[in-house]
């Protein structure tokens, strides 16, 4: 479990991903792709589903793997009500 952060001037991580991380899948490698995470929540959604960085089809096993380790939620629903295990399976 994570402790919240007890700095009153560090930023809440962003509820949205960016709107090109479906291009930065298929162009970053999994560093860049982590540093995304700097920013946003690892439960972050986007796309015109809704979903989780762990939903997205090009979403690398790597990343995947060190999302679910992080904390992301795996039974997250997208706004079709589908999961991320859905997605992947």
């Amino acid at each position: 479990m994570k402790l919240p952060s007890l700095n009153p001037f560090r930023r809440k991580k962003k509820n949205t991903l960016p709107k090109d991380f479906a291009m930065l899948l298929q162009t970053a490698d999994l560093e860049e792709l982590k540093k995304v995470f700097d920013t946003c929540e690892v439960d972050a959604v986007g796309e015109y589903y809704k979903q989780t960085a762990f939903a997205f089809d090009d979403c690398p096993h790597e990343l995947a793997k060190w999302l679910i380790e992080q904390g992301a939620d795996i039974q997250k629903q997208d706004r079709f009500d589908y999961t991320p295990l859905h997605r992947r399976s």
